[in-house]
């Protein structure tokens, strides 16, 4: 949680003026990709689709798995092509 504000923080103070940071929208970023799907998640918890979730485990796990495998691959893919230039 602390390093949400703290990472944007401490890139300003070691980089200082040679590099331009835009710090509020990087906490923003932050919290949107951080805190938003941890907030959701802690609420739905408490709801129903926990039983949902417990039901069909062995889905949801591939399903995560699967969502990783797709981002990893979107990682190599993006560093490859701009690596080569194509």
């Amino acid at each position: 949680l602390a390093g949400i504000f703290l990472t944007p923080a401490l890139l300003l103070r070691f980089f200082g003026t040679e590099v331009s940071l835009p710090f509020l929208a990087m906490v923003w970023k932050l919290c949107n990709k951080v805190l938003l799907p941890v907030a959701v998640g802690q609420v739905l918890r408490k709801t129903n689709v926990k039983d949902v979730y417990t039901k069909h485990s062995k889905k949801f796990k591939r399903a995560q798995e699967l969502v990783l495998l797709g981002i990893v691959w979107n990682a190599f893919s993006n560093a490859f092509t701009e690596g080569l230039g194509l």
